[in-house]
C-alpha cells in the first residue's frame, strides 16, 4: 500500500483544495498512521469535530502548536515518532480520553498543562527520555492507567499518589530510588510495576493497597534488605495474584511470607540475577554479612 509524505498546506481548513479534503469539518475519525509523514500543515482546527486522530509510526519530530483547538478529540495516537516534547497547548484537549505518546524521544519532562486534561483515562509515555512527570499530574479526575515505563524518572510526584482512580501504574525501568511515603490512596490500583529500578525500599503504606493483583519488584538490588525484614506484608495483600520478585530476596524472606505467596499467589515468578552471591549477602545484610549466611543455591 502506497505511504505519504506529506498533506496539502490546505489540508483541514475546509475552504480550498479538492472535493476530497475541502469538506473536513465533519470528520470523526482520522488516520494517518504508518506514514512518512515529517510535519503537519496549520489549519488543524478546521478538523474541530474530529473525535480520533491517528498519527503513529511517521517521523513526526513536533505537533503543531494549535494542536489544542481540536476540542473534541478523544483519541490521540502519537506512539513510534521523533517528538521530543508535548506542545504546551495539550492541555486544552479537555475531551481527550486516551493519549499514546510512546516510544519517542520525549524528555526532560512533560508539559505541566497535561492537568487540563480532565477527561483523560489513559496516559502511556513509556519509552521516552522522561526525567521527571508534571507535579500536578495527580490532579486528573479520571486517569486509570498511566504508563510510564523505560524513562529516566528519578521520582513520583506526590500528587500521584494520592490518585484514587488509577487502576495501573507502570514504572519499570526507570531510576526511581523510593517512592512517595503515603500510596494509600491507591484504593482501586490494581497493577503495580517497579522492576529494575533502584529502590531502597518501599513505602509502608504499601500494604494498604489491598486491591492489588500484579506486583512486580525484581532487579532492585537495593530493596532486597527491605524486603526481607518488611516481607510479611506480602500476605496483606489480599488480591495479589501476580508477584515478580528476585529469588535470592524471596528465599530470605521470613517462611510464613513465603508460605503465603506460595499458596495464593498463582503467577509467583522467582527471578535470578546476575548478582554473586557475595553481592547478594552484601545487599540483603549489608557489608559485614557473615559467610554463614545462606543463600539459595
Amino acid at each position: 500500500m502506497a505511504q505519504i509524505d506529506f498533506l496539502p498546506i490546505f489540508f483541514g481548513r475546509g475552504v480550498r483544495g479538492s472535493a476530497s479534503t475541502r469538506n473536513l469539518v465533519g470528520l470523526r475519525r482520522l488516520n494517518l498512521g504508518v506514514n512518512h509523514l515529517a510535519t503537519l500543515p496549520p489549519g488543524l482546527p478546521g478538523l474541530a469535530a474530529c473525535e480520533a486522530l491517528w498519527l503513529h509510526r511517521n517521523h513526526l519530530t513536533a505537533l503543531p502548536d494549535d494542536l489544542g483547538d481540536l476540542t473534541s478529540l478523544k483519541q490521540l495516537c502519537v506512539y513510534g515518532n521523533g517528538l521530543s516534547y508535548l506542545p504546551d497547548s495539550v492541555g486544552h484537549l479537555v475531551s481527550l480520553e486516551c493519549l499514546a505518546a510512546n516510544d519517542n524521544k520525549l524528555g526532560p519532562d512533560l508539559p505541566e498543562t497535561l492537568f487540563g486534561m480532565r477527561q483523560l483515562v489513559q496516559l502511556d509515555v513509556s519509552d521516552n527520555q522522561l526525567a521527571s512527570l508534571p507535579s500536578r499530574l495527580g490532579e486528573l479526575p479520571s486517569l486509570k492507567h498511566l504508563w510510564c515505563a523505560r524513562n529516566q524518572l528519578l521520582a513520583v510526584p506526590d500528587s500521584v499518589a494520592r490518585m484514587g482512580t488509577l487502576e495501573s501504574l507502570q514504572l519499570h525501568e526507570n531510576k526511581l530510588e523510593k517512592l512517595p511515603e503515603n500510596v494509600s490512596g491507591w484504593s482501586r490500583l490494581r497493577v503495580l510495576t517497579l522492576s529494575k529500578n533502584k529502590l531502597a525500599s518501599l513505602p509502608g503504606t504499601l500494604r494498604q493497597v489491598t486491591s492489588l493483583e500484579r506486583l512486580s519488584l525484581d532487579h532492585n538490588s537495593g530493596l532486597g534488605s527491605d524486603l526481607v525484614q518488611q516481607g510479611l506484608f506480602f500476605t496483606e495483600l489480599h488480591s495479589l495474584a501476580a508477584l515478580s520478585i528476585d529469588r535470592f530476596v524471596f528465599e530470605a524472606c521470613a517462611a510464613e511470607a513465603q508460605a503465603w505467596c506460595a499458596t495464593n499467589v498463582a503467577d509467583l515468578k522467582l527471578l535470578k540475577t546476575a548478582m554473586s552471591k557475595a553481592k547478594m549477602k552484601e545487599a540483603l545484610f549489608g557489608a559485614q554479612a557473615k559467610g554463614g549466611v545462606k543463600l539459595a543455591p
